[in-house]
């Protein structure tokens, strides 16, 4: 409109382009940061077991400290009566009637609050087998905190009720004394069905904590009115107590995903996006300057569209599916990168770059909605026609992962153009 009122030579013509081959095939994710990161009380960790004949099985266990603590005075003729591990649970993602069994096991390895963890933590040979002391069915309500009572009949309680007996002032009034004292403890969560569950755990929450109730015959402590036991806190806050999640996955062998995961090769009609360290998509790009003009080009918007597999399909709800997916630009060394469009766009309220699962329908009453994700990238095509940043591999998984085991069945590489995943650019040639 209104390009006859320019000067011939300031026209400009628009060109719309989706033609562009994108290669894509699942792979196995890589493992994330899961550590004490951010010093928060609302910090959440996974726990549990699920299984899927589509992605496998996946497991998520966690190993924590607890501090010391001031309200345990050690003295002679110490008399302990019980030991509790109490912890906050903020949900289950399954199904609260599915019950988890949870073991809870001693470390023999310290970890520390300064070092950096990863989810592929190896936990072998830093606990004993024989260290178990507790196991206890949970089938608690989203909310509620769970007290685990030390099992005194298990293998390792003795020996774990022991320290306190054995222990000077000195390791209970030095936090660094103390966690090389007291290691910690390595928590899983087998499912008790076929389906599994889990469920997200909040360590540094202010109800999480071991507890343990006692008496001795130290002056402070004897009562005329009571039998004399009282009551020590050890509490796992989010400044002193590290914790690490650590996920394993079994991709199910003779799953359709096994024969395409991590296989180049392959040119598979579905993806697939798990949480955890679960599965991801790669991405290859072909270069668009490969296939546009050899001038000056203006990128007016770059969106790259992911499908999700219709129900028919996949058997997933529309609910079940994750409610963001993020992409990242893969480098050489094979660490990931936020595109610059995210770190410009997200800054928005309305969060520009996309990623956000949405309805995409031909009408308002057409029976075949499809649900996609859409990412506006134009920032990051723009630098690869310039030969600014020509990274042209990328990785999608869910937005956020640690705390979220769902997963998703996308479009891949079939012919049916409506149904592959597509980037549209729109560009202007200067």
């Amino acid at each position: 409109m209104g390009q006859q009122l320019l000067p011939p030579g300031d026209s400009v013509s628009v060109c719309f382009d989706t033609i562009i081959d994108i290669h894509a095939y699942p792979v196995s994710g890589k493992p994330p940061v899961t550590y004490e990161r951010y010093h928060s009380s609302s910090t959440l960790f996974l726990l549990g077991q699920i299984k899927d004949s589509l992605v496998g099985k996946s497991t998520a266990s966690l190993v924590t400290q607890f501090n010391s603590t001031s309200t345990f005075i050690p003295a002679p003729n110490l008399e302990i009566d019980s030991i509790i591990l109490h912890l906050y649970i903020d949900d289950y993602l399954v199904d609260e009637k599915e019950q988890l069994l949870l073991s809870v096991f001693e470390m023999k390895e310290r970890i520390y609050i300064d070092t950096s963890y990863r989810s592929n933590y190896d936990i072998a040979g830093k606990f004993e087998p024989d260290s178990l002391l507790a196991m206890q069915r949970l089938s608690p309500m989203a909310g509620d905190t769970v007290e685990i009572l030390f099992d005194r009949t298990s293998a390792g309680y003795q020996g774990f009720r022991e320290k306190f007996y054995k222990a000077d002032t000195a390791r209970f009034t030095s936090d660094s004394l103390f966690k090389n004292y007291f290691n910690g403890f390595y928590l899983t969560a087998t499912s008790v069905t076929e389906t599994g569950n889990m469920t997200t755990v909040g360590l540094a929450n202010l109800v999480s904590r071991l507890t343990l109730r006692y008496r001795n015959d130290s002056t402070i402590l004897d009562s005329t009115t009571t039998n004399g036991y009282t009551w020590a806190t050890f509490p796992i806050d989010e400044y002193y107590a590290q914790k690490i999640n650590i996920f394993e996955h079994e991709v199910e062998p003779g799953s359709y995903l096994s024969s395409v995961i991590d296989k180049d090769s392959m040119r598979p009609d579905y993806c697939f996006v798990q949480g955890m360290a679960g599965v991801n998509t790669k991405l290859v790009f072909e270069n668009p300057r490969n296939w546009m003009p050899d001038e000056q080009i203006a990128i007016n918007s770059a969106t790259l569209i992911i499908e999700a597999a219709p129900g028919t399909r996949s058997g997933l709800e529309t609910s079940d599916l994750p409610e963001r997916l993020m992409l990242y630009t893969e480098l050489d060394d094979g660490s990931l990168e936020a595109p610059y469009d995210y770190l410009t766009l997200s800054s928005s309220d309305d969060d520009l770059f996309g990623g956000i699962l949405e309805p995409e329908a031909d009408g308002m009453f057409d029976p075949d909605t499809l649900y996609v994700y859409r990412f506006n990238m134009g920032l990051h095509f723009q630098s690869m026609i310039d030969g600014v940043k020509p990274d042209s591999i990328f990785r999608l998984q869910l937005y956020d992962p640690l705390v979220n085991p769902a997963f998703s069945i996308l479009s891949g590489n079939p012919d049916r153009e409506h149904a592959r995943i597509r980037l549209e650019i729109v560009y202007l040639k200067l």
